[in-house]
């Protein structure tokens, strides 16, 4: 199979093919890592964590605005305290904090253990349930989806009250991994409610704002603790 991953410099218009491209003097740069794989990109450090995990997603059907196939990321913290990349206590503290979330089990083990993920095998051969659910990331995004939506998808009867108010309940309900809407900024916001009768998602106590925890959440994502 042949692969163009070039950047093509001429100054009018895009060349039809690579062919035509050297034929008619187009000059052809590789990148950094040109002719890697984008796993072998990612492992020597050429991508981030959050781009690697977007063509990971892309690659299995997952977009962005899909409602049915959103794309998947994972929690990586639990939301218990504020884990300060920047402390000068020592990478082996910083590695101990009981705030990161355990990568080395899924989220639905976290939150339903063991015993439910027998159950699961039992019942459907295989130990994989739904990484992110449309009726978890229909409660993600809780607060700017219409009401007759949050019907339509949760239940008939709208109570405000039986959605998570805060990411950390938002954490230890979901059965599901995390979403793109918590690490990068988007509109409408989902911390922001659209609805009177639900008031706006309460964010951890050290993030002063929705671009603030954005900027935490997703820097906890590129860490070398995540990354390894």
């Amino acid at each position: 199979r042949k692969d163009w991953r070039t950047i093509f410099h001429r100054q009018h218009g895009r060349p039809p093919d690579a062919t035509s491209a050297v034929s008619e003097g187009y000059k052809i740069i590789p990148y950094i890592g040109y002719g890697d794989t984008p796993t072998m990109q990612w492992q020597k450090g050429l991508l981030t964590n959050l781009a690697y995990l977007m063509m990971l997603n892309a690659a299995a059907g997952r977009t962005v605005g899909s409602q049915h196939n959103p794309p998947m990321l994972p929690w990586v913290t639990n939301f218990a305290g504020e884990i300060d990349l920047r402390s000068d206590m020592g990478n082996l503290l910083l590695e101990k904090s009981p705030y990161w979330r355990d990568l080395s089990k899924s989220k639905f083990r976290l939150t339903k253990g063991d015993d439910q993920l027998d159950h699961t095998y039992q019942n459907l051969r295989h130990h994989v349930p739904e990484t992110l659910s449309e009726i978890t990331y229909t409660v993600y995004k809780a607060r700017v989806l219409p009401i007759h939506q949050l019907r339509s998808t949760i239940r008939d009867e709208f109570i405000a009250e039986h959605y998570p108010d805060s990411l950390r309940k938002m954490y230890e309900w979901s059965p599901d991994e995390a979403t793109i809407e918590f690490f990068v900024p988007t509109e409408p916001c989902p911390f922001k409610s659209l609805h009177n009768e639900m008031d706006d998602l309460s964010l951890p106590k050290w993030c002063e704002s929705a671009a603030h925890f954005i900027n935490y959440h997703r820097n906890l994502l590129e860490s070398e603790h995540v990354s390894k």
